[in-house]
């Protein structure tokens, strides 16, 4: 009877890889339900970046968009990849797009960061401006 109720305390992850980090401080002393985020585990098997899109463009950001990456860890490296998803990120104030890492390029460490470019539309500096305008004074004023 001992040996199954330890059984149940202990936690799993679904996937295998490396914890990049934990909350596990905010759970002392508090009851856990199943499904609760305890720990950040970045899988082994090819990586991907998390890029945060301020939601003023929220609507410019789909699936399947190219996209291309600079890492700080080595900027003389230009990896290239698609969108592979959008989702809100809860209660921080941007999207989150998920971009695969190539398969057979570098592969960078768990929690390198960089930069993003996401290819939204095709157009002169002109119709960019004109479009920022535009969204600011529907934002801002709204109109």
């Amino acid at each position: 009877m001992l040996e199954a109720r330890r059984e149940r305390l202990i936690a799993r992850t679904p996937i295998g890889g490396i914890v990049l980090g934990h909350r596990l401080q905010e759970h002392v002393g508090r009851m856990v339900l199943e499904g609760t985020l305890l720990v950040e585990v970045a899988s082994l098997e090819g990586r991907r970046a998390r890029v945060r899109v301020p939601l003023r463009q929220a609507g410019e950001v789909a699936q399947g968009q190219p996209a291309a990456l600079k890492l700080f860890a080595r900027p003389d490296l230009k990896l290239v990849s698609t969108v592979s998803a959008v989702a809100p990120a809860a209660g921080q104030g941007w999207l989150q797009a998920e971009v695969p890492i190539p398969a057979g390029s570098w592969q960078p460490a768990p929690g390198t960061t960089g930069i993003a470019k996401i290819e939204t539309r095709r157009g002169t500096v002109a119709q960019a401006i004109a479009r920022a305008v535009r969204q600011t004074i529907r934002i801002e004023l709204w109109l």
